[in-house]
């Protein structure tokens, strides 16, 4: 049985992570570090570059990783 608070926590039924405004927000912040850390001196540091990359793709995978493990404890 749900409890209210939950379904008013979640009005909306996702079905997947893509469809998160805050995923999106992160893919497109994720593109434009890359672009930005391909040229000038980020280009040269690749222990910064690297790590700058390494950062954004990080917020992305711990939306999607938030979101599959928030669907598995409403669906048990």
């Amino acid at each position: 049985m749900k409890s209210n608070i939950s379904q008013a926590r979640n009005p909306i039924k996702m079905e997947h992570f893509e469809d998160l405004d805050a995923w999106k927000k992160a893919r497109e912040l994720t593109k434009t570090i890359y672009g930005v850390t391909s040229s000038g001196k980020f280009s040269q540091d690749f222990g910064l570059r690297d790590q700058i990359r390494r950062a954004s793709v990080s917020i992305m995978s711990n939306i999607s990783e938030g979101f599959e493990r928030g669907r598995f404890m409403r669906d048990a």
